[in-house]
This record gives structure tokens, C-alpha cells and sequence, in this order.
């Protein structure tokens, strides 16, 4: 089960939800949206023309405490290689409603949970997951709002529930792991004009107005609120669509979700290495984040930390942060990036103490990310046995 992610807020004015029949006044061209000053993504041209509203009231997702929306694309936490779907936090025991109209094809149980599929049509289809409570079956026709199902929650405090969209339309990005194509896109980038600027608008003086007073703390940490609460808002991606895909438009800079070519498991080197270059409002600096298959973030033998990189002499500094099994460590480090392939790779080799003057046989090849979710992209390189 994937960990929740939060954002604290406060209390916001209740706008009523609309009918959303049109999109209107999205520019032409894929990117952050200059409308919502970058905080959404504007669509392309081949994406689904279906409508989306808010699944719930702006003050249920807004209710203080804990509740809020995670941002899409987030590399955090133990999704180091990028959030593809996003977490409603909402307020305890408020079910999460349907993003449109549409009919439900699958209530499963998995195991941990129960997860909802609804076809909202034009190649728009959405997944609940941490469900505990359905409220609707397969083949029902639902309205939209309508509650789907009550989530979880990783805290007391709220009901929790993520939710995954696929747009069949689309082909650049995470690919469905379905395998009926499409690939994962952010629900805030399709909502109705009109509640995407009302969300926007809530957003900025929640949570953005709010990181800027409180900035100045690591930005590995979620941003503290003044009741020492911990939501996942991380400054060096603080927007409701973040890139997901790191390395595309930073070619020959470290910037990207790097996979080990070598076969994964626990220890140094890690399997994944993302790095972030980040130059926002809130946050310019670079970091590092990474994982071990199976092995929790922040655990063991990952690193998470800082780094500084000299691009004209190959040289990258890591401030790694300390771990259950270290202690906070600075590892000096010689790479090369070859974009001459159809995927970049990256040669990495660094240790303690002084810059390694050459390659040795400990040096370690890694890929950028390929288009899919973390575990078949490992199977697929050969690194992983299975795909689950």
C-alpha cells in the first residue's frame, strides 16, 4: 500500500461545485499553464477532450489539519522516480466523489484495499485506491460527484483516498500498466476552467503563500506547520502538476530519474538516483533523492541529500543526509552522460574522502527512467525478477 501523501491547510470558503460541459481558454501548447502562473499544465493537442469537475467540495479538500490534494509528479517520499497519480486527503469520514460522469467497471479487492475503476469516456479512465468502503458497483452508471467510496487515511484525522488517470489519448509519459494504452496524466490539468482557477486560487494562499513565509528549512523535510504537522509539500516541486519525466529538456545535465543497469536489491550503489536541479519562487538548489527495490526510503543504505556539480570538470558533491545505517556522509563523485542513444545513460562512481581521479570496475551505469511505473521498467531492464 502506497504511504498518503498530505498538505496542510486551513479552512477555506465552500464554492459551489458547476456543471462542467466545456474547457475553456487552454493554450495550444503542452507545458506549465502561464493562466495558473505554472501551477497546472496546459494539455496537448492530442489529449481527451472529456471535462472533469472536483470530485468534492473545495472545503472538504481544504478542512484544515491534514487534509489537502498532493501534487502530481512529486518525486518524494518512496516515489522517488515520480507520484503518478495524486492523494485527496479529505475531511474524516467525507467519501471522495466521481470526477464525471461515467460508468464503473471494476470494484476489486486487493488484498489492502478496495479499488474503483470508472470509464468517464473520450479515453478518460479513473482509479480509486485505498478505498475501505465502496459505495458504488460494477457496470453502475455514476453521476458526476457522486461518492464513490470512502478512503482510508493515513491519519485519523482524514479520509483518504489516491486516484490515477489515464489518458488513452496520450502517449508521451508513464505508460499504463494495463498495457491498453495511454499513460498517467494529472486530473488538474482537465478541470473545468472555472474550478481549476478557483482550486488554483485556494492553492496559492494555503499552501504556496504559506511555504514562502516558512521557508528557509531543509527542502528534503515537508514544510512544518506552526502545530508541527508534516504535509508532503516539498519546495523544490511545490505544484499541483509537477514534471514527471525529469530528463526530458535536460539533456547533458543530471537532472532525471537514473536505473541502475546492475541487478537491484539493497545497498550502495543505489538502484535509483533522482536528481533535481530545481529554480522556482520558493526553492533554487539541487537535490538528491533514492531508493533500493524493496528497501524503504530514508532507510538502510539510500541516499537523500544535496549536491553541488561541476559540469566542466564531471564532477558531482553529495551531501548525503543520515540514514538508519549512516551517518551524514559527503561522497565526491567523476560521471559522464551519453545522450547519443535512444535513452541517455549516466556513469557514475564516487566515495569518501576525495574525487576518484578515474573509472574503476565499482563505477555504475544507469539509464534514464523508461515511460513506465517503477517495477515493470525494472523487469523490462532486466534488474528485477518480476514486475509486482
Amino acid at each position: 500500500m502506497v504511504a498518503s501523501v498530505v498538505i496542510l491547510l486551513t479552512a477555506v470558503q465552500l464554492y459551489p461545485r458547476v456543471k462542467a460541459t466545456y474547457r475553456s481558454r487552454v493554450p495550444e501548447e503542452f507545458g506549465p499553464d502561464p493562466l495558473t502562473d505554472g501551477i497546472t499544465y496546459t494539455l496537448p493537442a492530442d489529449a481527451s477532450k472529456t471535462v472533469l469537475s472536483l470530485p468534492n467540495d473545495l472545503a472538504d479538500i481544504f478542512a484544515g489539519g491534514l487534509t489537502g490534494a498532493s501534487g502530481f509528479g512529486l518525486h518524494a517520499l518512496d516515489h522517488v522516480e515520480g507520484l503518478d497519480h495524486i492523494v485527496l486527503d479529505l475531511r474524516q469520514g467525507v467519501p471522495v466523489g466521481s470526477w464525471a460522469e461515467g460508468v464503473v467497471t471494476q470494484v476489486y479487492w486487493t488484498g489492502e484495499d478496495y479499488q474503483i475503476t470508472i470509464d468517464y469516456g473520450g479515453g478518460l479512465v479513473g482509479t480509486y485506491m485505498e478505498i475501505t468502503t465502496p459505495y458504488v458497483k460494477r457496470g453502475q452508471r455514476v453521476a458526476r460527484g457522486q461518492p464513490v467510496g470512502l478512503g482510508m487515511g493515513a491519519e485519523r484525522e482524514v479520509s483518504s483516498a489516491e486516484f490515477a488517470l489515464l489518458d488513452r489519448n496520450r502517449h508521451k509519459g508513464v505508460a499504463a500498466s494495463d498495457g491498453q494504452g495511454g499513460v498517467y496524466v494529472s486530473p488538474y490539468d482537465y478541470l473545468e476552467y472555472s474550478q481549476k482557477m478557483k482550486l488554483v486560487e485556494v492553492y496559492r494562499r494555503n499552501v504556496l503563500d504559506r511555504m514562502a513565509v516558512t521557508a528557509g528549512g531543509s527542502p528534503l523535510e515537508p514544510t512544518q506547520s506552526e502545530k508541527g504537522k508534516s504535509p508532503a509539500l516539498f519546495p523544490y516541486q511545490p505544484y499541483l502538476t509537477n514534471q514527471i519525466m525529469l530528463h526530458e529538456g535536460n539533456q547533458g545535465r543530471l537532472t532525471g530519474e537514473w536505473y541502475s543497469t546492475r541487478k537491484w536489491g539493497p545497498g550502495l550503489p543505489v538502484d535509483i538516483l533522482t536528481f533535481i536541479e530545481a529554480s522556482n519562487p520558493y526553492f533554487r538548489g539541487n537535490v538528491l533523492l533514492s531508493n533500493d527495490d524493496g528497501t524503504p526510503t530514508g532507510s538502510g543504505l539510500s541516499l537523500k541529500g544535496t549536491f553541488e556539480v561541476d559540469y566542466a570538470k564531471k564532477q558531482v558533491k553529495i551531501n548525503a543526509l543520515a540514514t538508519t545505517d549512516l551517518p551524514p556522509t559527503t561522497y565526491y563523485g567523476i560521471f559522464e552522460i551519453d545522450e547519443s542513444g535512444k535513452t541517455a545513460t549516466l556513469k557514475l562512481e564516487y566515495q569518501t574522502g576525495s574525487y576518484p581521479t578515474v573509472f574503476s570496475d565499482r563505477a555504475v551505469t544507469y539509464v534514464t527512467k523508461p515511460p513506465m511505473r517503477r517495477r515493470p521498467a525494472g523487469k523490462l531492464l532486466g534488474v528485477r525478477d518480476s514486475d509486482k
